[in-house]
């Protein structure tokens, strides 16, 4: 085997599992007013990771190709849509508190699932 042919492979491998997903640093100045802050994101595709604002609601993001993004933290999910494509969601998978000098603060991690809503 050609090692050009087995670099070829071994990247096309190292990109298939690397699906949309988000991780959301998240900062809440008091446990009952609600006004948590997520705009501390990151967007991750095959081609490069983008800041994004995840708070809740739909935006515009600097992810290329990107026309919808929205985030529903009530229900834990997500939508977005590229250019010419179908919708497409994401779910929470994890939460866990992290250190901050808000009252309290969570990273949360933001996995692909299939579009029900």
């Amino acid at each position: 085997m050609r090692l050009g042919y087995l670099t070829a492979v071994l990247a096309a491998l190292a990109t298939t599992g690397a699906a949309d997903r988000m991780t959301v640093n998240t900062q809440c100045p008091c446990d009952w007013c609600g006004a948590c802050d997520s705009r501390d994101a990151t967007f991750f595709t095959d081609f490069g990771a983008y800041g994004v604002n995840a708070n809740k609601g739909c935006r515009k993001t600097n992810v290329p190709h990107m026309v919808e993004f929205c985030v529903d933290w009530d229900k834990g999910r997500a939508h977005f849509r590229y250019d010419k494509q179908d919708k497409r969601c994401l779910v929470m998978k994890s939460r866990v508190a992290t250190s901050c000098s808000a009252d309290h603060c969570h990273r949360s991690e933001w996995e692909p699932i299939a579009c029900s809503w």
